[in-house]
């Protein structure tokens, strides 16, 4: 057996959002996984969250969770994922059931935007929100950050507030699209195609919330050099590159 081990020194230990996890529909990810109605009822929470993977989750004490993607963040549309279970709709897995039935499980929608944001506040983490910026578009995002955020007195806040969750949930984190630059999204483009869909989500998205924090996707330091500058203002988070230069690009912009 091989061991090895890794010294993290306790400043960066403690630096927040280093350490992440992630929620994708793909394999047993998040359904027969964390989400598995099937076992007995006093083995579970919420309804359906299996309590042995919520304590294991608490032990990772990840300081961030990502959902519902990935990929599949570019075909979700938050609508079906919200308000009593049995009424929302089991949907294809648009995205991942190119793989097979074992990956690529349906889109049930019964762990859902509520559910999502329950399972980060019992483990301790902050929640990031992937928009769909493949098959959604601008005002399905806004209605999502005031589905979360906007007070009973707003649409969506009022909708949220009408299936019990009265008081927002305050999520500060926002990505816009995944991966936008691979032609395995949908919607992708070039740098600057991405540029300027970033700038429209950003906009109606902080027209119902200034305060949210937007992240925004890149490849790499090569990758839409001089786009960049035109989201800065937008940005609250810098996007995050490899600084090498990629081995893989599949559109080869840069050239």
């Amino acid at each position: 057996m091989i061991e090895a081990k890794v010294s993290v020194g306790s400043k960066l230990w403690k630096t927040p959002m280093i350490l992440g996890q992630f929620l994708e529909n793909m394999g047993d990810n998040i359904y027969g996984g964390l989400w598995d109605p099937s076992q007995p009822p006093e083995n579970l929470w919420l309804g359906g969250i299996r309590r042995d993977v919520l304590e294991l989750a608490k032990s990772l004490r990840p300081h961030i969770i990502r959902f519902p993607g990935g990929c599949a963040a570019d075909y979700y549309h938050w609508r079906y994922g919200v308000g009593p279970r049995e009424r929302r709709p089991a949907k294809p897995n648009y995205y991942w059931r190119w793989a097979g039935g074992g990956i690529g499980r349906p889109e049930t929608y019964q762990f859902g935007t509520d559910e999502f944001l329950e399972f980060c506040r019992a483990v301790g983490a902050e929640p990031m929100i992937t928009v769909n910026a493949g098959t959604g578009s601008p005002a399905e995002a806004a209605g999502w950050v005031e589905y979360c955020n906007g007070d009973p007195s707003t649409q969506y806040g009022r909708l949220r507030a009408s299936y019990g969750r009265r008081d927002p949930w305050g999520v500060k984190y926002w990505c816009i699209g995944n991966e936008q630059w691979g032609p395995w999204e949908k919607d992708s483009g070039s740098p600057e195609y991405y540029a300027q869909k970033f700038l429209r989500f950003a906009k109606a998205m902080r027209s119902v919330d200034p305060d949210i924090k937007l992240v925004a996707c890149g490849l790499n330091l090569e990758w839409g050099e001089g786009v960049w500058p035109q989201l800065l203002p937008a940005l609250l988070i810098r996007p995050l590159f490899n600084p090498l230069k990629p081995i893989f690009n599949p559109l080869n912009w840069r050239n």
